[in-house]
């Protein structure tokens, strides 16, 4: 079956990062344990009606810059990083904040 193990990927220290950028602080990592030959699915959603795109970020530059809390799920391979807003009047009149 699927098998679910939470940790903190990386540490307390990757954990604090990632709840600053408005994602959790654990991580869910999902593995498939049944039979060779077999397949497994981990379905994904949103707790409001949404659209989710799947974006390779190889695709566009290595970079993809988004609002607070749109990420849904991702590799290892990709590091969560906060972004700020480089003009302080679209941080502070443009409803999303630094």
């Amino acid at each position: 079956g699927v098998e679910m193990n939470t940790t903190t990927g990386g540490g307390l220290s990757a954990g604090f990062k990632r709840m600053l950028t408005g994602q959790n602080v654990f991580i869910s990592d999902y593995s498939y344990t049944g039979e060779e030959g077999t397949r497994g699915i981990v379905a994904l959603g949103t707790d409001f009606p949404s659209k989710i795109v799947r974006l390779n970020v190889d695709e566009y530059g290595g970079k993809i810059v988004c609002q607070q809390g749109a990420l849904l799920c991702a590799s290892h391979t990709v590091d969560i990083e906060m972004e700020f807003t480089k003009k302080f009047s679209t941080g502070f009149f443009g409803g999303e904040g630094f």
